[in-house]
């Protein structure tokens, strides 16, 4: 993707790991629940006739046991970048709104997926 892409991907990693969550963007095997992962990513050109921009469209998976348990993680994600006011490196985040969340069963045993679909948008130095 872009250094935007990776810069909003690190300050979103620390701040979820800054609120206590735990976070992964390739989740290792055997991981306990609950954890948010990363999910799929895109970034169209957001520029005007004077700026540089990108819109980025992502979401977050959170994996927990139980409909409660996920609504819930989901529900801490969504306090925590909703509106945040992230700090990348060299990119100035001009956004950062939550879109969307779904639930589902995830295996019949009660594990649970609830993706969060966000909205970032991004100035380019």
């Amino acid at each position: 993707m872009t250094q935007a892409s990776a810069e909003l991907q690190r300050a979103m990693f620390e701040r979820l790991s800054l609120a206590g969550l735990r976070v992964f963007d390739g989740v290792p095997v055997g991981s306990l629940l609950p954890y948010v992962s990363f999910g799929r990513a895109s970034a169209v050109d957001w520029s005007t006739s004077t700026e540089k921009g990108e819109e980025h469209l992502f979401s977050l998976h959170v994996w927990a046991r139980g409909r409660k348990a996920a609504q819930e993680m989901a529900g801490s994600v969504k306090a925590v970048l909703d509106g945040a006011g992230l700090v990348l490196g060299a990119c100035r985040l001009v956004d950062l709104r939550f879109v969307q969340a779904e639930f589902r069963d995830a295996d019949g045993l009660g594990l649970r997926e609830g993706i969060l679909r966000f909205r970032a948008l991004i100035e380019i130095a």
